[in-house]
């Protein structure tokens, strides 16, 4: 080990220079200055940005088609919504449940598009009030539209679009192009088991405090609806026909008491009209 000296180090390259190639004798063996262990071998370097196309090969290749639910987002585009000019939120997979991010990056701007563009409105999210406030600022109209996985049928996906227009109170919306009535939207993704309405399935920051302060009762309601939507329809439609009976029930107490009232006075005529007429004869 160590440095050899380099006079030794010449004599031993003429020494071995000696020895013809096919000759097995060994020669002295070099001795050279140590350095650090040889770096393994670089990996290629990443691409500086990965395109859209490597983006969504990756994330189709890491998630089948079973995992994604019926109705499951595929995509939401944005033009002159809020604090968006254009944007457009793309194949964000089967497991999409949470937005984070810094203040000011357009979390609620995404947050409210689904809200609109679901059926909803803005007072979901209190984040405004009239269709005004949806649009971006200096702009005229805007639109959202939301394209949900196997809306139509399997491998038929549904687009829902909201097109919004300023100093207008209504918004109009079209399933797959044709035009359809708030109403429309709502059946269509309740079908899907979109719930817009139901803090357990869509809770948007500002409703977090609202969540909290619900009774038990009523989590338990929310739960239902969002764990079980079918059970909970005949739940409700068993809780209908209940008080009604129980009505029906009231109704017919009452109008017994009446009939008992009435039967009551009858006799009392008519034990005072017999007393009145042996006064007569």
């Amino acid at each position: 080990t160590g440095w050899t000296h380099r006079s030794q180090l010449k004599n031993e390259r003429q020494s071995a220079k000696s020895y013809p190639p096919h000759s097995r004798a060994s020669p002295v063996a070099i001795v050279r200055p140590l350095s650090r262990p040889p770096r393994p071998p670089a990996r290629p370097p990443p691409p500086a940005t990965m395109t859209s196309v490597d983006a969504k090969r990756r994330r189709t290749q890491s998630f089948s088609n079973e995992q994604y639910a019926a109705g499951a987002i595929c995509r939401v585009t944005l033009h002159n919504f809020m604090s968006y000019s254009d944007a457009e939120l793309f194949d964000p997979g089967p497991r999409l449940n949470c937005i984070v991010g810094p203040n000011g990056t357009g979390k609620s701007s995404i947050v409210n598009a689904l809200a609109i563009g679901l059926g909803g409105t803005l007072k979901l999210t209190e984040r405004g009030t009239s269709t005004d406030d949806a649009i971006k600022s200096n702009t005229q109209d805007g639109f959202v539209e939301i394209e949900l996985r196997d809306g139509n049928a399997p491998g038929k996906n549904l687009i829902v679009r909201c097109d919004l227009q300023r100093r207008s109170p209504k918004c109009q919306y079209s399933l797959d192009g044709k035009k359809v009535t708030n109403k429309d939207v709502k059946e269509r993704v309740h079908k899907l088991g979109i719930q817009i309405d139901n803090l357990l399935q869509f809770l948007p920051q500002d409703r977090v405090a609202a969540f909290t302060q619900m009774k038990s009762t009523e989590l338990l309601h929310e739960t239902m609806k969002a764990t079980l939507p079918d059970e909970y329809a005949e739940f409700e439609e068993l809780k209908k026909l209940s008080e009604h009976t129980m009505e029906m029930e009231r109704d017919r107490d009452l109008k017994k008491r009446e009939l008992d009232r009435l039967c009551q006075l009858q006799e009392n005529l008519k034990v005072r009209f017999i007393k009145t007429s042996r006064r007569t004869w």
